[in-house]
């Protein structure tokens, strides 16, 4: 969500709006230019101007913008982060038993059986003469 002419010049005097919520939204400043002390985006009872905007701020309330008459800025841009989609957490790592190897870089490929081998990039293809790999033993 973003003032009036966010990215496209400056918000107009007098703009306003008000944002309603539903559940909670966790609000991240993505820009923040707005006339200090007087041109205010307010997030959970917390008045922001100037160039520093909520950041890691969590709430259920309305969001209120409010710009008076006089000096106009480009404005703000703030996103909900609770809509994100988590990263997932990379796999645990089991450590090898000694003796044995691992990639540890690069696009070659560990196989499993017995005995466990590492092949190639693109194997049984050819590679591409730029690919490389790193082995630990």
């Amino acid at each position: 969500i973003q003032s009036g002419n966010y990215e496209h010049g400056e918000y107009n005097s007098f703009e306003e709006c008000t944002i309603e919520v539903s559940g909670t939204v966790h609000v991240e400043t993505a820009g923040f230019e707005t006339e200090a002390n007087f041109d205010k985006l307010t997030v959970d009872n917390i008045e922001y101007s100037g160039t520093i905007g909520p950041q890691g701020v969590s709430t259920s309330s309305s969001i209120t913008w409010k710009a008076d008459r006089s000096i106009n800025k480009a404005g703000w841009k703030i996103c909900d982060y609770s809509l994100a989609v988590p990263t997932p957490a990379p796999p645990p790592t089991t450590p090898r038993p000694p003796g044995q190897w691992s990639v540890t870089h690069g696009s070659c490929a560990e196989t499993e059986g017995d005995p466990p081998c590492i092949t190639s990039p693109n194997f049984p293809e050819n590679y591409v003469s730029s690919d490389s790999c790193r082995i630990e033993v």
